[in-house]
């Protein structure tokens, strides 16, 4: 269809429902039916062999119909000029967005001049593949190499614009453009429009008529203190945005894949706290050679971690100091400060881990004074913190339990666990973090078979051999630390059945990557996920900005059929949300979540537990 109306879209099948396999057969189908010549998937470096592997099964031959844009300068050369040429009709060729971004040229993508003289030439192209308006149907550009079709896979990353990558996307030679992401809208309705200015040009308008007339105004409605005439406009504005993307947006959701239609859905909630879904097989596969089985519930719970009392006090104290004053002051790094109220949120030595460092170096001489003085630049304000409050770092350090309310929360779910015989994943952004949780998980499980690690230090074949231990049935594996960059993509760890969040994400979607590799098609269990958020902290602050910004997303992902399935629940103010919030922080009121409570009152009457989660719960109910 989208091929039909000539205007590219956007595939935001939810994750795991095989967006890599629907692109590849529709790609290999252009190709075998002569209905575009050559075709150009992006994709990052670790994803490429698995669209190699899904083109072969769909019918392309791996010598003679895929290509690789690897190898040395020389390589690449023979690979474009093979292409490129009549031999090269009904090929596809595969590259990462690094590779394009090093070398635009080889890709017949115009870049500026040192001194700004072909700036015309450069607009005038992206005039014509459309940047804000349709495309001119009479453009002719890349006559040496035009792509039908680039696919762009995690295209999420295209979300701004103004990026280099982005802009020679936008200059590719090519005739249409097809985005896949299971999380097309991440923080903001600007990165739809961004998205859709690659994939339908001209579909939204310009991106300022767009902010002003669709984004602000819909943002504006979803604020608790929106009036009642914001909220209607808001309504009736996201109908029509949904409307009109709607021919150039596929989405479909694991449930709605394996929902059965003949039972009532009443059972099923969806709520922001907890997510529970119970997904039957559908009467359609009825007659399906290899149907996937039914999809187990996920309950997506908050376990509220009030900080200890050494966390509170370095908390408070840092929030007095004079380098959260430069932030307010708007004279200092925002981002510096926010990273460090995270570390001290998730376990204190954290923070002070530069120091050791710092330490260590000096002692060891093995590298230059200016690493030393960089490190002890970034902690200098923790550090007279530390000394104004009489912490020890070495404290810090020996005894994770006793200073880091997370880590000790961490211990008790393990040992429940353990004691349960449940599976357990446990993600965390940092690898320094994962280390500290690693303490805390071998502290419990005796046997080291039982805990196993996946981060960017492990390569390709040890990583695929521990996801292969940990998935057997017998395995005597139960808990497998990952960081969410490396674990949250490509892997499937459906033997878990209970995920950890040791430090929640900025952007939620990060977040939900990391689940979807247990629950996922193929999952029969019930699966329940615990995001640790420190009461009253910056992270309970960004929790309130991720559950704004996912009702945005969610209301403009509808079906067309569930768009007027009641209205969305307004959670918090745009005061609540706003920048400043996030340096604040009441001692006297941070045992009890204000956030949780509002929560409960809305969503506590829909939420459904089985006997197994409810025994869980009640374990830790005096925590």
């Amino acid at each position: 269809d989208l091929h039909l109306r000539q205007k590219g879209g956007i595939l935001a099948d939810d994750m795991g429902l095989g967006k890599t396999m629907s692109s590849a057969a529709f790609i290999a189908g252009s190709l075998k039916s002569k209905t575009i010549k050559r075709a150009l998937i992006l994709a990052p470096t670790t994803l490429l062999p698995h669209w190699k592997k899904e083109l072969v099964v769909c019918g392309l031959d791996e010598k003679r119909e895929i290509f690789s844009f690897v190898g040395t300068k020389e390589q690449r050369a023979k690979i474009l000029k093979r292409v490129r040429s009549k031999e090269g009709e009904g090929s596809v060729l595969l590259a990462t967005y690094g590779m394009l971004s090093h070398n635009p040229e080889d890709f017949g993508i115009i870049v500026e001049n040192d001194d700004g003289s072909n700036y015309n030439e450069i607009e005038n192209i992206e005039r014509m593949e459309g940047r804000g308006e349709s495309s001119a149907k009479n453009y002719t550009g890349g006559k040496e190499m035009r792509f039908g079709w680039v696919v762009m896979d995690e295209g999420h990353q295209m979300k701004n614009p103004s990026t280099k990558i982005a802009q020679y996307v936008r200059r590719l030679p090519c005739d249409l453009r097809l985005v896949v992401s299971g999380t097309p809208i991440q923080n903001h309705l600007g990165e739809l429009w961004a998205l859709y200015d690659l994939a339908a040009p001209g579909l939204l308008g310009f991106e300022e008529q767009f902010r002003k007339n669709f984004a602000r105004k819909i943002t504006a409605g979803r604020s608790r203190d929106a009036s009642e005439r914001e909220r209607d406009e808001a309504r009736e504005l996201g109908k029509m945005l949904r409307k009109i993307c709607a021919p150039y947006f596929l989405r479909r959701e694991k449930e709605g894949v394996l929902r059965d239609n003949n039972k009532s859905s009443t059972n099923t909630t969806t709520t922001t706290t907890e997510n529970s879904i119970i997904a039957e097989p559908s009467s359609k596969w009825a007659t399906t050679i290899n149907a996937p089985k039914k999809l187990g519930r996920k309950n997506d719970l908050v376990a509220w971690v009030p900080l200890s009392k050494a966390q509170k006090k370095l908390y408070e104290a840092f929030l007095l100091s004079p380098t959260i004053r430069e932030v307010l002051n708007k004279t200092g790094s925002a981002l510096s400060a926010l990273s460090a109220l995270k570390k001290i949120c998730d376990d204190p030595w954290l923070a002070f881990r530069e120091l050791e460092d710092a330490k260590q170096v000096e002692e060891d001489e093995e590298e230059s004074t200016d690493v030393v003085e960089k490190s002890q630049t970034t902690t200098d304000a923790l550090r007279d913190v530390a000394n104004s409050i009489g912490l020890d770092v070495k404290d810090l350090r020996e005894n994770p339990l006793k200073f880091s309310a997370k880590l000790n929360r961490l211990h008790a779910l393990l040992s429940q666990f353990k004691r349960d015989g449940k599976k357990v994943l446990v993600f965390s952004q940092s690898r320094y973090a994962l280390d500290r949780c690693e303490l805390v998980a071998k502290s419990i499980f005796a046997d080291d078979n039982q805990v196993s690690r996946i981060d960017g230090n492990v390569n390709a074949n040890v990583r695929h051999d521990r996801v292969t231990y940990f998935q057997e049935e017998n395995s005597v594996n139960k808990c497998m630390l990952l960081t969410t960059k490396v674990g949250g993509l490509g892997i499937t760890l459906t033997a878990a059945t209970r995920v950890i969040i040791f430090d929640p994400s900025w952007n939620p979607t990060t977040d939900n990557q990391s689940v979807d590799r247990a629950y996922r098609i193929g999952q029969t269990e019930n699966v329940v996920v615990y995001r640790m958020i420190t009461i009253g902290t910056v992270e309970e602050k960004t929790y309130l900005k991720q559950v704004f910004k996912q009702g945005i997303a969610n209301d403009q992902q509808k079906n067309e059929n569930d768009a007027d399935e009641g209205d969305e629940f307004r959670y918090f103010s745009t005061a609540e949300t706003d920048g400043n919030v996030m340096f604040s922080f009441d001692a006297q009121n941070s045992d009890v979540s204000v956030t949780a409570k509002r929560l409960n009152a809305l969503h506590a009457k829909n939420r459904e537990y089985d006997e197994i989660l409810k025994n869980e719960l009640e374990s830790f109910s005096g925590m």
